[in-house]
């Protein structure tokens, strides 16, 4: 059953009226598809339990319900990867995600991109600074990110060119 290492998601009426269960055991939301049917969420493989993926998942926006594995993690990492923020393309084709990696105790922060239908994820950005949160711009030029500035160490908002991966 759910632990407090796991949130629910609850899909909550702007206009009132109760909210409905939709996921449990999610530990980050993502965005919805351009048609409005579906999400994405973030669940974190459990530390308890051993080769137990995180995973990138879609699911009704209605009710939650019609569970997909977009991308999880290779078998025999262990906590060593996780993934953040993942949103749909423009098309609704493609997924962009923020991956995390700890090699080597050190930290990896990427921009990844994958086909909805599966295949392979192509990186587009990589760095050594954590990357916050991502933002598709709707024209299909780029992605937003949030991220700390190595400079001035405060949190900036970057453009990034889908074209070359370059961070302005």
């Amino acid at each position: 059953g759910p632990t407090a290492f796991y949130g629910t998601l609850y899909r909550v009426s702007s206009l009132g009226g109760p909210s409905k269960k939709l996921v449990e055991q999610a530990n980050d939301v993502g965005g919805i598809s351009p048609d409005g049917q579906r999400f994405l969420f973030v669940r974190y493989g459990d530390p308890a339990k051993d080769n137990d993926p995180s995973r990138i998942l879609t699911a009704s926006t209605t009710d939650g319900s019609g569970e997909q594995v977009v991308q999880s993690t290779p078998d025999g990492d262990t906590q060593a990867t996780n993934f953040r923020d993942p949103q749909y393309s423009p098309d609704g084709r493609s997924v962009y995600y923020i991956k995390h990696q700890r090699i080597d105790n050190i930290e990896h922060w990427s921009l990844q991109v994958m086909p909805l239908e599966g295949g392979p994820e192509t990186e587009i950005l990589q760095q050594r600074e954590r990357i916050n949160e991502v933002a598709v711009l709707r024209n299909g030029s780029g992605l937003l990110i949030t991220s700390i500035d190595p400079v001035s160490n405060l949190q900036q908002i970057y453009h990034v060119s889908l074209h070359d991966g370059k961070k302005t």
